[in-house]
């Protein structure tokens, strides 16, 4: 949603599939140098969003910078999830965003989020697919919900067909 919505704005260009190679004070700007081999490049922005993973190179970077070191130490918390269950829905390489005439088509290399519109809180859907690497690769969607949600007692593809449609 973050980079959805970021890629809206015209003075904001979003990387996606580059190596970091380093980050380092210019004067009173941050260089960054990052890409993979020969499609290396460097920038100054004026922002940097750290979705780097849990051994953040970003993170490594300001906590050296900081008066703060340990500001920028990650936080253990307790999980939200408890009482969560986990399951996967095998999907088409690319199946429809929406209904009618003018229906665009899921890419393989984005991330969705799909809400239900269903009120009730033991019907509703929500399903998160992530990229993959391959553009005609079958999608497989996560659903987490709790363990009285109806979704565990679909027993077959087109339960969850009409449960998805709701």
């Amino acid at each position: 949603l973050f980079s959805e919505k970021a890629e809206s704005y015209a003075n904001i260009e979003m990387i996606y599939g580059s190596e970091l190679r380093s980050i380092d004070r210019v004067g009173d700007k941050v260089r960054v140098r990052a890409g993979k081999f020969e499609k290396a490049r460097e920038f100054y922005p004026d922002l940097i969003v750290g979705a780097d993973g849990l051994n953040s190179e970003v993170r490594k970077v300001c906590s050296q910078w900081s008066s703060d070191p340990t500001s920028f130490d990650p936080v253990q918390m307790a999980s939200p999830s408890t009482g969560l269950q986990y399951k996967m829905i095998k999907l088409p390489p690319k199946f429809p965003l929406g209904r009618g005439e003018k229906v665009k088509y899921s890419e393989g290399t984005q991330a969705y989020a799909i809400y239900s519109n269903v009120k009730d809180s033991k019907r509703r859907g929500k399903l998160g697919l992530l990229p993959v690497a391959q553009e005609d690769a079958p999608r497989t969607a996560n659903v987490i919900q709790k363990d009285d949600h109806m979704v565990w007692k679909l027993n077959d593809g087109g339960e969850v067909l009409e449960w998805l449609q709701e």
